[in-house]
């Protein structure tokens, strides 16, 4: 799930998405993503908005459907 704001622009390929190679939560260990423990990511994936359409493998916000406001916190 890519992720942009007023600091990260979208471009940047930031997300957040799970993570089975390594179980050191809470230390940076890549360019920019968040990585979850993969249960919590499809967890996050299933509960978050836009839906992505059957048959479809991306989907972007819009004006209509905005997405879903995600707070991380350091």
């Amino acid at each position: 799930m890519f992720f942009e704001n007023e600091e990260v622009p979208g471009w940047r390929g930031y997300g957040l998405h799970g993570t089975y190679w390594h179980n050191d939560f809470g230390t940076p260990r890549s360019h920019g993503c968040v990585n979850l423990p993969t249960p919590m990511a499809e967890k996050l994936y299933l509960w978050v908005t836009p839906n992505l359409p059957s048959g479809k493998s991306t989907v972007f916000a819009d004006e209509v459907n905005t997405g879903t406001r995600v707070v991380i916190h350091e």
